[in-house]
């Protein structure tokens, strides 16, 4: 691997721009197409876009990675040049490497129904277990590039744990969190995942802040989760004892 792999290269590249749509892979397949067919150096990806279908991001995202008939498959290196909104910033998320520029904004939001007629109870109720169940799906296919983005992040703020962490208020509060998560000590394993969010947390804004905090207290509630279906299981097995009442409600 060397470094061209992932450096941005705006002579292979192509621009996501406006409402992503039907027209997007019309104006953009013949350019993928051709690049492709030059050579198998990376593509990159300018994005500036309020977002649209992530159905045609789907479709892009296959013209630029998928493998052609010897399995040669590109790296694609996504740049948000002003604004990645909506499926924009889902796109930004499954490049191979991401990058925002400093003046840059970024918007995630829960997919949605553009429109919907004649809602009746039945419907309604049938939309909004597909729309729970998309989003957790494309959660989790979001989830696989961000954990490796993560481990690179914390090789490079690693130096940096020391003179925060001991400073930081919310370094002991994330530290309670992932034990409680069954996290391994730092000391043991060697990882402190509790000052890569410190670290994080202070460099981010009061309402990203407020996110990462979201985020670790869903953690815990999924360990929580974890273990209650495995004393539920163990129970009906007759290998343990139940919960009292309420606990769920009070370790939640």
């Amino acid at each position: 691997m060397s470094s061209t792999d992932y450096t941005i290269d705006w002579d292979r590249c192509i621009h996501l721009s406006g409402p992503i749509g039907e027209e997007s892979i019309n104006r953009l397949a013949p350019a993928i197409l051709q690049l492709r067919q030059r050579s198998h150096a990376p593509i990159t990806v300018a994005i500036n876009s309020l977002g649209g279908s992530i159905a045609t991001i789907d479709t892009l995202y296959a013209l630029l990675s998928g493998p052609n008939q010897y399995g040669q498959r590109p790296r694609t290196i996504t740049v948000v040049t002003h604004r990645a909104y909506s499926a924009a910033a889902t796109f930004l998320t499954l490049g191979d490497y991401a990058v925002a520029l400093p003046h840059s904004s970024i918007l995630f939001h829960d997919i949605r129904y553009g429109e919907m007629e004649d809602v009746t109870p039945t419907a309604a109720s049938l939309a909004a277990r597909q729309l729970a169940a998309a989003n957790e799906s494309l959660a989790l296919r979001l989830a696989h590039p961000v954990f490796k983005r993560l481990t690179w992040l914390y090789i490079d703020l690693r130096h940096r744990f020391g003179e925060l962490t001991k400073a930081s208020e919310a370094y002991a509060k994330f530290k309670e969190s992932f034990e409680k998560c069954g996290a391994a000590p730092a000391e043991e394993v060697g990882i402190d995942l509790a000052a890569l969010a410190t670290v994080m947390h202070d460099n981010l804004t009061p309402q990203s802040q407020q996110l990462l905090k979201k985020a670790v207290q869903r953690l815990r509630s999924w360990k929580m989760a974890c273990q209650l279906g495995k004393r539920a299981s163990e129970v009906r097995r007759g290998t343990g004892q139940a919960w009292p009442i309420g606990w769920c409600k009070v370790a939640l």
